[in-house]
């Protein structure tokens, strides 16, 4: 990012940050549920417009499907519309 940082790197070769955030990376004790869905929300329009691969997967797992397995409609969505596909 504005560092170097590259936001399509994956945690110990599996998950990159975008697919983290889209499962519980964004769920920290004591927030309410809709404060925990915006943060999430900002997080992955800065990996977005960072460079992050909406669509990056490992072995089939996505973004898309760690938000659909979190079981978390809203950011499901919210994913789509931003064109996630897998």
């Amino acid at each position: 990012m504005s560092r170097g940082a590259d936001p399509n790197q994956k945690c110990y070769g599996k998950y990159t940050p975008l697919m983290m955030v889209s499962g519980k990376g964004a769920d920290p004790e004591g927030l309410a549920e809709w404060d925990r869905l915006e943060i999430a929300m900002k997080i992955i329009v800065i990996l977005l417009r960072n460079g992050a691969d909406l669509d990056a997967n490992t072995k089939g797992v996505s973004a898309l499907h760690f938000a659909n397995q979190s079981k978390n409609l809203d950011l499901v969505m919210f994913l789509k519309s931003l064109g996630a596909s897998q």
